[in-house]
């Protein structure tokens, strides 16, 4: 049994595979050639479940196929391949052998949990006699949706009443039958906070968002209670830390003013302010935080991806890397000023993009 490891440029994580049918061997990474051999003539099984690019419930999935058929007839065993892309080139392709073949079809079940919220690729060939048959037309899954924590990457769903953050205080969670799910952050102490591992040079903090409470013009209960993601090096005061970054919503009489602060090396760059974009109380919000290149840029959508209108832009340019030693990334603040009755959903962390095959909700 060897480790299936993934690097998407996304995630790096050890994964233990193994069939549950039959006699098995493992190796890591094999591309074997096409059909060889004598006479022996074997065609291409079919892939039968799961159906192609499913939504699986699992972290565990069989994979079928209908059986090969060959001249002359004799006995067949299979061979899978899964891996993190179609073409099966990299590393990350794990190769499990001599499976026997079943009445009609052949199964083979993973015992071991793979990474969650993953599209993984897969295929199947027959093999008689030393001879290969040619492989199955490439089909695709994904994994169950769930949160996890990683090193600098991290998924929180935020919807089954649990969080993967380091630190969490007055948070009161709502699920998916709830119509506005998510963990509420009911008071100005209260927050989300993810430790990360190592430096983070360059990534992405994207999450949904709602404002469940009260509306935009000016309310003296408010006042000052304006972070919505703050990011610094360790803990502490985060107003004189050096790698200082600030995401803030205003509730003023001019509605929607929103402030984006991104500080490096003591450097905070410009500090851009965004007037005349209320947030509309329950609506959905997606609020997406990148810094890469030496840009740093907020923005907020409409509605729950980056694919709705956009609310506000802000962005600024730093000159030195945001390589704090020991990056606190938090949802709310741990000061004391944070944005009261936000709600969050989906939280995305990590040093790329946000995968395609994480979504934006739970499915």
């Amino acid at each position: 049994m060897k480790k299936l490891v993934r690097h998407f440029g996304v995630l790096c994580l050890p994964v233990m595979l193994t069939a549950c049918s039959g006699t098995e061997q493992r190796e890591e990474p094999v591309n074997p050639a096409g059909p060889s051999g004598g006479s022996v003539t074997v065609t291409a099984p079919a892939a039968t479940a799961p159906a192609d690019d499913a939504q699986l419930d699992t972290l565990r999935p069989t994979l079928q196929v209908t059986n090969a058929t060959s001249t002359p007839s004799g006995t067949r065993s299979y061979e899978f391949q899964i891996g993190d892309t179609p073409e099966f080139s990299s590393s990350a392709v794990l190769n499990i052998r001599s499976i026997p073949e079943g009445a009609g079809q052949t199964s083979l079940s993973v015992d071991t949990e793979l990474l969650p919220v993953t599209r993984y690729y897969w295929r199947a060939r027959a093999v008689q006699s030393g001879t290969n048959g040619p492989w199955s037309p490439t089909m695709r899954f994904r994994t169950r949706v769930q949160s996890f924590k990683s090193g600098n990457q991290v998924f929180d769903v935020l919807t089954t009443g649990t969080t993967v953050a380091n630190d969490s205080r007055g948070i009161a969670y709502f699920g998916t039958n709830d119509v506005l799910p998510g963990a509420k952050l009911d008071d100005e102490d209260s927050y989300l906070s993810y430790r990360l591992t190592a430096p983070m040079p360059e990534g992405e903090v994207s999450f949904v968002a709602r404002k469940v409470k009260g509306g935009d013009a000016a309310d003296g209960s408010f006042a000052g209670q304006t972070k919505v993601i703050t990011m610094q090096d360790g803990g502490g005061s985060a107003s004189g830390n050096p790698f200082r970054v600030f995401v803030e919503k205003f509730r003023t009489a001019e509605a929607g003013v929103m402030k984006f602060t991104f500080a490096s090396q003591g450097n905070p760059g410009s500090q851009q302010v965004s007037g005349g974009n209320g947030w509309d109380e329950n609506a959905p919000y997606y609020v997406k935080l990148e810094w890469r290149g030496g840009t740093a840029r907020m923005r907020v959508f409409n509605g729950t991806t980056d694919g709705g209108s956009v609310k506000v832009d802000l962005s600024t340019s730093y000159t030195s890397p945001w390589n704090a030693a020991n990056p606190v990334i938090t949802i709310g603040s741990l000061n004391g000023d944070t944005m009261r009755d936000l709600r969050a959903s989906n939280v995305y962390i990590g040093p790329y993009a946000r995968p395609v095959s994480l979504g934006t909700a739970p499915r």
